[in-house]
């Protein structure tokens, strides 16, 4: 139930390079839609089938009432108008808000889509298409990945290319491993040595860097003989001294490793924080965690220590109060480290339009506003294995009572005051494809 995400905000260190083909975030896919229609699973008129009898998946709307009737095998949120669906026989296809199919079912697989394309899956192979159906990356790859730059990486084998929005193969498949393109420049491996290619596919820096990071504010974090250093666009080195360890620059300051410790440089090489850090994180809104002795606490971009080294785990920040564990228990402080909440809960989620959903083993429904204070209070049964989700721009929030094999049941609404608007009799997914 904490929906905890600590990791995508920690240094990666360029010793550890990450896959390049990950999924796509569940914040850049949607986060801010309407919850509804909501998929959820009902009693129908259709054929027995195996495992889920006559239920089949429909929608509702914020009332409760069925808007979409259920006959699908599964069925995800909608994301950009359309949502995936699955027909018994015909595989995955894309429906509108009322239901109507404007991808026919034809494909194996199906992501949501994002920026006006999906990847599908269709006879073993992936391709990419737009909200018409027309494919933009044919289904020809055993993988493929997302645009960023106006650029995908598609797999073919076990090699890695690039292929632009018109579908033409730009780096042909040829590495062992790919990064995104950022800045104008990929990351590529050949063999167990890392170089870059440009849009044009070009090797715009040769592969000699045991690892190497992406390009971030006109250079890169790489790794040779050992040694972390970094390098512009044409590969030369822009700051004289070379590290343990290095992260990319992000706020024009990075992360160094030196003697063992982390610290930051600016853009000159300065050292402009000491290393005396045993981990640190990317700089957000000011503020970067860092870990000292084994414990967490954050520092200002002058590297003052602006919230004590206390927490044994943390959260990121958001709507300016970060969740924080102290023996096993969360808390809240926000980012002059003053506790909001005192650390009592066995889990938490993140704020989100003001409330945050705790669980301390009550057996209730409850959330907190931004003092701390309880003001969600619903008793409801709600089990270990239950769900708390965060409220939307639709004012309300799901709340699934308990988690089985099938997946969460007694699936509801609730809005601000902790009334049922949606009483809690559905069997349901999450935001995003998870089932919740």
């Amino acid at each position: 139930m904490n929906g905890r995400n600590r990791w995508a905000n920690r240094i990666i260190l360029i010793i550890l390079i990450t896959w390049a083909c990950l999924s796509i975030p569940v914040s850049e896919a949607g986060a801010d839609e309407s919850s509804f229609p909501c998929p959820v699973f009902l009693k129908s008129d259709g054929r027995n089938i195996p495992g889920i009898g006559r239920y089949r998946w429909g929608y509702i709307d914020i009332k409760g009432n069925i808007v979409i009737k259920p006959r699908f095998v599964d069925a995800v949120h909608f994301r950009e108008g359309l949502a995936a669906v699955i027909v018994k026989g015909k595989g995955y296809g894309y429906i509108d808000v009322k239901g109507k199919f404007v991808i026919d079912p034809a494909f194996d697989r199906a992501q949501d889509f994002w920026k006006g394309m999906a990847r599908v899956k269709m006879k073993g192979k992936w391709g990419i298409i737009d909200k018409t159906g027309r494919f933009v990356i044919p289904p020809a790859y055993d993988h493929v990945n997302v645009f960023r730059e106006g650029m995908a990486a598609v797999m073919a084998g076990d090699k890695w290319g690039f292929v632009d929005e018109t579908g033409r193969i730009v780096v042909p498949p040829l590495y062992k491993q790919v990064e995104y393109f950022n800045e104008g420049m990929a990351a590529v491996m050949v063999g167990d040595k890392w170089g870059f290619v440009d849009k044009t596919g070009r090797t715009a820096i040769e592969p000699v860097f045991s690892s190497a990071g992406s390009f971030s504010e006109g250079c890169a974090a790489v790794m040779i003989d050992k040694k972390a250093k970094f390098i512009n666009r044409l590969g030369e080195k822009t700051i004289a001294r070379e590290y343990e360890g290095a992260g990319g620059f992000n706020e024009d300051m990075a992360a160094v490793k030196v003697n063992g410790k982390y610290g930051f440089i600016n853009r000159a090489g300065d050292m402009v924080i000491q290393p005396e850090f045993d981990e640190v994180h990317f700089f957000h809104n000011g503020l970067a965690a860092v870990r000292v002795n084994g414990k967490y606490g954050f520092i200002n971009r002058a590297g003052d220590m602006v919230i004590k080294p206390e927490f044994d785990d943390y959260e990121s920040f958001h709507e300016g109060l970060a969740a924080v564990v102290i023996k096993e228990k969360w808390g809240f402080v926000d980012v002059t480290g003053r506790l909001v909440a005192a650390p009592q809960f066995d889990r938490v989620r993140s704020f989100s339009e003001g409330l945050a959903a705790v669980y301390d083993g009550s057996d209730e429904i409850r959330y907190i506003d931004k003092s701390g204070k309880i003001v969600i209070r619903n008793k409801h049964k709600i089990t270990d294995g239950g769900w708390l989700g965060n409220f939307g721009k639709d004012g309300v929030a799901k709340v699934c009572t308990d988690f089985t094999s099938n997946g969460y049941l007694g699936c509801g609404f609730i809005d601000r005051q902790g009334n049922f608007v949606i009483k809690p009799k559905f069997t349901s997914t999450s935001y995003g494809r998870e089932k919740i």
